[in-house]
């Protein structure tokens, strides 16, 4: 199944994109997906996500626009034609 992934911020310089169509298996989680961003995307990208086995507390991850704390955490399943926003903290003056 694909999926659509948006990276904002610092995230979409990580990965060199701000958009990308990653194929995934049924029944793939946000936790594999992230692993799965990890490898595709370098090592320096899973280090400013990840800490240890969770996602960074400041790190918001969205599907179809609901953030993952309401859909199960990192056990939330992705369903084809999903899209997942990956948003960084914002920061500005």
């Amino acid at each position: 199944m694909k999926i659509k992934i948006k990276l904002f911020s610092i995230l979409r310089e990580l990965a060199d994109r701000k958009e990308d169509i990653v194929e995934v298996e049924d029944g793939t989680d946000i936790g594999r997906l992230i692993l799965i961003l990890q490898k595709r995307y370098g090592a320096k990208f899973g280090q400013y996500v990840l800490d240890g086995e969770a996602i960074r507390p400041y790190i918001k991850v969205m599907v179809n626009g609901r953030d993952i704390e309401f859909l199960g955490g990192l056990k939330a399943k992705i369903e084809d034609g999903d899209i997942i926003q990956m948003i960084p903290p914002v920061r500005g003056g």
